[in-house]
């Protein structure tokens, strides 16, 4: 009985290893399967504030070796997905396919949320019309088969916005129906590297952004809104537009420096006069 057992789980392995490219033979014994941890870092911001993400996320990860060369050849070990089921402690991530660690030391590399059509590790796509949370991987080093478990720190690549809108003196029926931000120094796409979180491609500045939302009417206990932007780096205004009431007026901030992984706070009162 020992013996089938044993003959089954080689047999596996042999049929694993020959779905990978660039494969050179390997003892058994001297592998170790690759394990992920995943949470998001609390003192970086955007609209996910939880140290864990949802059941059913998907990651990006890539396991690359010295002078990021593939991991022992396997061109495969870049963009692999990782799927999260249950959340919270329990919270487990599984990957489409198994990464199998050698001696050879690794660093891995991760992004969030995953996309099968990046083809380059070290420039996904984000943007914000879909007003996603793109996040990177503080890299993880030192990964061989004795030491296979990596704990993933997700960093917020983007910044946000929140408004708290709360009426003034206006006398109007108060309806809010858009809110729009713009300005030099955001952009509405650009890239980002896994393995730095480094924006850079920057397209569509000075563009609205304004992510659709639920209708809502001014009241004096305020409301919530959030927008997801990318900041250039660079300092200059911010204009705030709203639609009240089929009117749309505008105010605009001094020059700010929206900095990577923060949430900047503004309190609007709307008054008959101005915003």
């Amino acid at each position: 009985m020992r013996k089938t057992i044993f003959f089954a789980a080689a047999l596996a392995f042999m049929v694993s290893a020959c779905n990978q490219p660039e494969n050179t033979p390997v003892k058994i014994d001297d592998l170790g399967q690759l394990k992920v941890n995943v949470r998001t870092n609390v003192a970086t911001k955007a609209l996910i504030e939880t140290t864990t993400l949802e059941n059913g996320s998907e990651l990006g990860i890539s396991v690359l070796e010295a002078g990021d060369a593939d991991y022992d050849g396997f061109a495969s070990y870049k963009n692999v997905k990782l799927t999260a089921s249950a959340s919270g402690s329990n919270q487990v991530w599984t990957p489409a396919f198994d990464v199998l660690l050698s001696t050879t030391k690794g660093t891995l590399y991760a992004y969030y949320p995953y996309s099968a059509s990046v083809t380059d590790i070290e420039a996904v796509p984000v943007e914000t019309g879909s007003q996603t949370d793109y996040m990177y991987g503080t890299p993880v080093p030192d990964l061989y088969n004795k030491n296979s478990a990596a704990d993933v720190v997700l960093n917020h690549a983007l910044a946000a916005v929140r408004f708290n809108v709360v009426k003034g003196s206006f006398s109007g029926a108060g309806e809010v129906t858009d809110i729009a931000v713009n300005g030099p120094a955001i952009a509405n796409a650009a890239t980002m590297s896994s393995l730095t979180g480094e924006l850079a491609d920057f397209t569509g500045m000075d563009t609205r952004i304004n992510p659709a939302f639920s209708p809502f009417v001014l009241s004096a206990g305020g409301e919530k809104k959030d927008i997801i932007i990318i900041p250039t780096g660079d300092e200059d205004v911010m204009t705030i537009s709203m639609t009240i009431d089929g009117f749309e007026i505008q105010a605009k901030t001094p020059a700010m420096d929206f900095a990577e992984g923060t949430i900047t706070e503004f309190n609007i009162t709307v008054n008959s006069q101005a915003l």
